[in-house]
Order: C-alpha cells, then sequence, then structure tokens
C-alpha cells in the first residue's frame, strides 16, 4: 500500500540520515534494512 511504502522511505530516510551523522560509528553493512523490506 501507499502508505507502507511512505512508512519504509521515512525509516530508509532517517537510516541514510544516521549513517551520514555517524559513518564510523555504524558502518553500512552492519545496518539491517528497513524491517518493510523483508516482508
Amino acid at each position: 500500500s501507499a502508505a507502507a511504502a511512505a512508512v519504509v522511505a521515512t525509516a530508509f530516510q532517517q537510516q541514510q540520515m544516521a549513517l551520514k551523522n555517524a559513518p564510523t560509528l555504524v558502518p553500512a553493512a552492519n545496518v539491517p534494512p528497513p524491517p518493510g523490506l523483508l516482508h
């Protein structure tokens, strides 16, 4: 649904922001995908 896609997009954007703010603390390889992408 559009709502679910919006939630996933928001989570993805927040994840990317976190990676930009703390690239040394949160290596991209260790960050799990948003839950919405697993279903």
